[in-house]
């Protein structure tokens, strides 16, 4: 079994390594989790992994638009710092978002 790294996965998604491990193993769809902002990596990670599946949570509360953008080529990255403000605010919104 070939060891995917982090290195062959640029950007700011984080913990590949171990999914991308699992899907080669197993005969169902894996989704990852984590740090997933930028349509390259994004890309990279389904191009060149098994995963077969993305989780967007902290881009969606930045701008639930994002996935549409994204498609359109109106954006090329979340603008999601990741800062958790969402998740320890009322509602979970973004603190940045007025």
């Amino acid at each position: 079994m070939e060891r995917a790294s982090r290195a062959s996965v640029p950007g700011t998604a984080r913990r590949i390594s171990p999914p991308s491990l699992l899907a080669s193993e197993v005969d169902v769809p894996i989704i990852v989790v984590g740090g997933l902002r930028s349509r390259e990596t994004m890309q990279r990670i389904l191009d060149e992994t098994g995963i077969e599946l993305l989780s967007l949570s902290r881009p969606l509360l930045f701008d639930p638009a994002f996935p549409r953008k994204l498609e359109s080529g109106e954006v090329d990255a979340s603008r999601c710092v990741s800062c958790n403000g969402c998740y320890s605010s009322f509602q979970h919104r973004c603190v940045f978002r007025r």
